[in-house]
């Protein structure tokens, strides 16, 4: 059985996990993992046939994940796999049901870059729609005091902390909601991360 599940879901992230056994990713599904690194949340997806794309600034991981898709699958249109910016997608507005972004908000280099990145993953969000992510935050854990910037130095390098409070500012305004209780999670010590799921009414 275990067996089974590892073939299936190969390394995909638990959270995410969660959110397909609570049915918000129907096989309909238009999809977008924004920030796709080197494909560990996409191998799900590619083998079962969903209409996934994928979007990564690194050009360095395309090649990586194009191999691993055509080892799954064949016949799957690569061109969904591109080089770009989460800031800068080149997708119509309003045309993904479902969008998650693991481990890549952090790296925004600014409250303004990472607000870029959020509306514009919005900007791509069916109404209707949900957005997932999952980055590091000051929530519950604070490993100093806040600054202007909201970034800090933790082990691993520079990370932007994602601030609970000024991100509910932002769902107000922009008309979003909570689809489950925001989950944190503390790292050994280093560091949080916390996974929120919006829903774009």
């Amino acid at each position: 059985m275990i067996k089974m599940l590892k073939e299936q879901l190969g390394t995909m992230d638990i959270y995410l996990i969660d959110q397909l056994m609570k049915g918000r990713i129907p096989s309909t599904s238009k999809i977008l993992d924004a920030g796709y690194g080197r494909g560990r949340n996409l191998e799900y997806f590619v083998r079962n046939n969903y209409n996934i794309f994928g979007i990564d600034r690194n050009p360095a991981y395309k090649p990586i994940v194009i191999e691993k898709i055509r080892a799954i699958s064949p016949v799957f249109d690569t061109k969904r796999i591109i080089t770009g910016k989460v800031e800068e997608m080149p997708y119509e507005s309003e045309s993904f049901d479902f969008i998650f972004s693991v481990a890549v908000l952090h790296f925004a280099t600014s409250h303004e870059h990472f607000d870029a990145m959020l509306n514009e993953m919005l900007r791509v969000l069916k109404p209707g729609g949900y957005l997932q992510f999952r980055m590091t935050s000051w929530h519950t854990f604070d490993l100093v005091p806040k600054n202007e910037s909201g970034i800090i130095s933790i082990a691993d390098g520079e990370r932007y902390m994602l601030d609970i409070e000024r991100l509910k500012e932002m769902a107000d305004k922009n008309q979003l909601s909570f689809a489950d209780p925001i989950k944190t999670t503390n790292v050994d010590g280093h560091r949080t991360m916390t996974t929120v799921v919006l829903r774009k009414e």
